[in-house]
């Protein structure tokens, strides 16, 4: 199978091939739109996950979300008024002891503002956590469902001329060539263009009610028609680092100057100097700005008192977790290890673990198997720590946990972490047994690398100097 390095150049090769950030279809860079789903199309089909995550929502909970988004209209923001700062919330959020849902991104940035501000968010799998910790919170739900009943109806199709049907076979034929997969690829941008097309309106709307002066989002890719209308009325958008960005990551890398997305934030901040110079960014290196994370920040804080012991931690995802619980079940059954084996699952495998995974139900691991017991006591807690490329990996070394890296596919995300020695590979159970019982040493790492400290009190300022700058009067003149 092909690595993700070999996939991620393979399609640098067709951008520079067929000059792809140039080209534009109804008016619109659609290669901006459409190369981080196909990388992950790619990527998913070529690693047999087909429908890894189900078959997504039925039409019965379609509709009955259609009708819930329609009784609860009062909380579109097309109803929203004037504010400083606009926040586009994560709706993975983190049910905390105070009792509230937090989006952990911006929340806590959200508390520190002596400014006006107001937040939207995207349904998660049609749900919102609720009670929610964003105070003044919208829900972008009366859009998706606009967009849902207008692809029913097949509105808002987007016409293609000749050219242009000529540019999306090429590029169907390019996939099949270099990767053995037949991708409707004509489907894909249509689709994606024509959601740009309802959204593009509706975006410009909500922001003319809102005439904020920057606007702070999670997870860039995906939300080209909203960073597309905030550029067009001269708004500044900030994007909060989420999640590991890495050389193959082709919501972030662009490498060479051909390589250039016109609908990528304005400003990135990051979670350390680490993520700043992972990637060659398609903004000014100046943009992209080490903060730091506020919510590692506070969790360190909360568990800074708890002891080590010799425990390990394995950090499962759903993409890889049959092959990493099957490794952690015969971990467990090593003789004399000494080590209490901690198994903690992704919230995407929570449900139906024991059948998904049944070798983990009478192997001698704990299983952590809901969000009750918090992560960052786990991290606090334990010596050692087991992954692929979760971004867990790197919150543990915030917590200075020994690392090792299981050579499996996805590897390549941390594969830095184990150039610079501050992490190790392990191919087999042997092997990792073998380096623990040699107490193999790492290369000393300063964590602020990877998380900076100080980090709220750093993105307030920042946001202050972003929206003071006389850029932003932009704005008004174009209203």
């Amino acid at each position: 199978m092909l690595s993700f390095g070999e996939i991620f150049q393979r399609i640098i090769e067709m951008e520079e091939e067929l000059n792809l950030f140039e080209r534009t279809i109804d008016g619109a860079r659609f290669w901006d739109y459409v190369r981080q789903p196909l990388f992950v199309t790619i990527n998913d089909l070529l690693a047999g996950r087909k429908n890894a995550l189900g078959k997504g929502p039925t039409v019965r909970e379609r509709m009955k979300f259609l009708i819930v988004s329609f009784v609860r209209l009062w909380k579109n923001p097309i109803f929203a008024r004037k504010k400083e700062i606009l926040f586009i919330s994560s709706p993975r959020r983190v049910l905390r002891k105070d009792g509230y849902w937090w989006d952990i991104i911006t929340d806590y940035i959200m508390e520190d503002l002596d400014l006006s501000y107001t937040s939207i968010e995207h349904n998660l799998y049609l749900r919102h956590q609720n009670p929610p910790k964003t105070s003044n919170l919208w829900y972008f739900d009366f859009e998706n469902s606009l967009i849902y009943i207008a692809e029913k109806l097949r509105l808002f199709q987007v016409s293609l001329n000749d050219d242009e049907r000529a540019l999306l076979r090429h590029i169907r034929k390019w996939v099949f060539k270099s990767f053995g997969l037949d991708i409707d690829v004509k489907k894909l941008v249509l689709r994606h263009l024509g959601y740009r097309k309802i959204r593009i309106p509706y975006f410009r709307f909500v922001l003319n009610r809102i005439r904020p002066k920057a606007i702070v989002l999670v997870t860039s890719y995906g939300k080209e028609d909203l960073i597309e209308s905030a550029k067009s009325l001269g708004i500044p958008v900030i994007e909060l680092q989420h999640g590991v960005i890495h050389r193959y990551h082709t919501g972030y890398s662009f490498p060479g100057k051909k390589h250039r997305k016109t609908t990528f934030p304005d400003w990135l901040f990051t979670f350390g100097d680490y993520w700043s110079k992972s990637v060659e960014y398609t903004i000014d290196e100046n943009h992209v700005v080490s903060t730091g994370f506020p919510y590692i920040d506070d969790e360190k804080r909360t568990f800074s008192n708890v002891k080590r012991k010799k425990q390990i931690l394995v950090l499962s995802q759903w993409t890889i977790g049959t092959d990493l619980s099957k490794f952690t079940a015969e971990l467990s059954k090593v003789e004399n290890l000494n080590y209490n084996i901690v198994y903690k699952l992704h919230p995407l495998e929570y449900q139906g673990w024991e059948e998904k995974y049944p070798w983990l139900v009478d192997a001698d691991v704990e299983v952590i198997h809901d969000s009750k017991k918090s992560l960052y006591r786990l991290f606090a807690e334990s010596e050692i720590q087991i992954g692929v490329y979760s971004t867990t990996i790197f919150e543990g070394l915030a917590f200075g946990l020994k690392t090792y890296i299981l050579d499996m596919h996805g590897a390549e995300y941390t594969e830095q972490l184990i150039e610079e020695g501050v992490a190790l590979k392990v191919t087999s159970v042997d092997d990792l047994v073998k380096q623990i019982r040699s107490d193999r040493k790492l290369e000393k790492f300063d964590s602020e690398r990877f998380f900076r400290t100080g980090a709220r009190s750093r993105i307030t300022s920042l946001l202050l100097d972003i929206m003071s700058d006389k850029k932003n009067e932009r704005f008004e003149s174009k209203r």
